[in-house]
């Protein structure tokens, strides 16, 4: 089985329809995963399959399923990380599973660790659809009452849940716990529904005076894109082709401010070797191990969909180190069709 570990976290609202999805392969050189949902045949499931524990059938999950991306109120209380795309919640007695990812998952099995750290199986889920929210009762897993029935009630308990592949999940279902399993760089994304003050570049009004907003409230299809460019962004930069390539690049990676085009003799652009001038101050040339733990650091941002910015994107970092940071994106340039062309494999 495939595992992925998933933290004990809260979030908001599901979608039950097929829209294609886009997952990264490897590094970037490999492009996308193929988006669409491959027709598997379907294998007859029933409790009595597991034996020990409660299978909940499509039926079932999809009378308890919706939208996770409605409004933009709703959507701007949702948190995403990339170390936990599938977010489990159990309060007052009900089970929440909330899906971040692109893909229609098949055949999935959830588990939790108890308080002593005992493997608890409770049960396999036929669909969790993507981009959704489902609320299921406790009573849905037998074991799950169990479980918590057993805990001390004076004691602090703060489990977690697994889900896995099982041997009859398809192909796309396999598929994407492997890519999870591989992402080890904790990016967690807040949907902005606020002005982004740290932002200094959009266009001044016709009185020349004041600044316009350059952002706009997320939509149920910003949010998925959104969502979708943090993913495969994600993935890539975890990939071990990605690094190899960072760390075999034949030339040096520089970080100056300087304007090149006005100050030439302070430039601190590689050259046509691939190398900075040894005149020039050293200081900002990049350690190429340094720049790839910098981007598999914990960093958490505030994402925002820019309108009429007169950019493509910005990004702002603050903190100790740029572990905080706000990214604004133009709608437009979220279709992957615009970022990664027609075939979806080119940048």
């Amino acid at each position: 089985m495939r595992k992925l570990f998933i933290p004990l976290l809260l979030f908001s609202a599901l979608e039950a329809n097929e829209k294609n999805g886009f997952f990264i392969e490897a590094g970037f050189e490999t492009g996308l995963l193929e988006g669409t949902q491959t027709q598997e045949k379907r294998h007859t499931t029933t409790k009595n399959t597991y034996g020990t524990y409660s299978y909940l059938p499509t039926d079932s999950v999809l009378k308890r399923a919706a939208n996770l991306f409605t409004d933009a109120k709703s959507i701007s209380q949702l948190t995403f990380s990339s170390l936990s795309p599938i977010k489990v919640l159990y309060v007052g007695g009900k089970l929440t599973i909330e899906n971040f990812l692109p893909y229609n998952l098949n055949n999935v099995k959830l588990s939790l660790k108890d308080a002593q750290g005992n493997a608890i199986d409770l049960g396999v889920i036929e669909t969790i659809p993507k981009h959704s929210k489902m609320v299921l009762p406790g009573e849905a897993f037998d074991s799950l009452k169990e479980a918590f029935d057993k805990i001390d009630p004076y004691t602090f308990f703060f489990p977690k849940f697994e889900a896995t592949s099982t041997s009859i999940s398809d192909t796309n279902t396999q598929r994407v716990f492997e890519t999870l399993n591989k992402i080890k760089t904790n990016l967690i994304m807040k949907y902005s529904n606020e002005n982004p003050n740290n932002f200094n570049t959009c266009p001044y009004n016709n009185n020349g005076n004041t600044k316009n907003d350059c952002w706009q409230n997320f939509t149920p299809q910003t949010a998925e894109e959104f969502t979708n460019l943090m993913l495969n962004m994600i993935a890539v930069l975890d990939s071990q082709s990605w690094g190899d390539a960072i760390l075999n690049a034949p030339f040096e990676f520089t970080n100056s401010s300087t304007d090149c085009d006005n100050y030439p003799s302070k430039c601190v652009n590689p050259g046509v070797n691939g190398r900075v001038d040894s005149k020039v101050d050293q200081q900002y040339i990049l350690n190429k191990q340094g720049i790839i733990n910098n981007f598999r650091k914990k960093i958490e941002i505030d994402a925002v969909v820019l309108k009429n910015s007169g950019v493509v994107g910005l990004a702002n970092g603050y903190g100790n180190d740029g572990e905080y940071g706000t990214l604004g994106v133009e709608a437009y340039a979220l279709e992957p069709q615009k970022l990664f062309g027609n075939d979806l494999k080119t940048i």
